[in-house]
């Protein structure tokens, strides 16, 4: 790879690479089941059951999860289980695109459905 062609911040990586590293961080994904809003434990809902649209591509346009799986924490589609709104710009959360996931099976809280 040639120095003109890296991008000018960052680091040059490979689509099958990237593809990769993507596919373990959605794996990651479904293991935060919940958000902390408001000091509330809520479920998160999965891509496809926002009730925004009738019909969804299979893949989110964002974060590419599969339909029935969580969305990757910052996601621009995943919905606000408190309000109903987008999550990354309600005001139920506080700053930070991961400050409020928690993995609640790890520190045994119980979760508002």
């Amino acid at each position: 790879m040639r120095k003109e062609d890296l991008p000018k911040f960052g680091v040059a990586v490979s689509k099958d690479l990237w593809a990769k590293m993507w596919s373990k961080v959605i794996e990651e994904a479904q293991r935060i089941q919940s958000i902390l809003l408001n000091g509330r434990l809520y479920s998160r809902i999965r891509y496809g059951e926002e009730g925004w649209a009738e019909s969804l591509p299979d893949h989110c346009h964002d974060c590419n999860v599969r339909k029935g799986q969580f969305h990757v924490p910052g996601c621009d589609m995943e919905k606000c289980p408190r309000c109903g709104e987008q999550l990354i710009s309600c005001s139920c959360k506080k700053s930070g695109k991961w400050a409020n996931f928690i993995i609640p099976q790890d520190l045994g809280f119980e979760v508002i459905e």
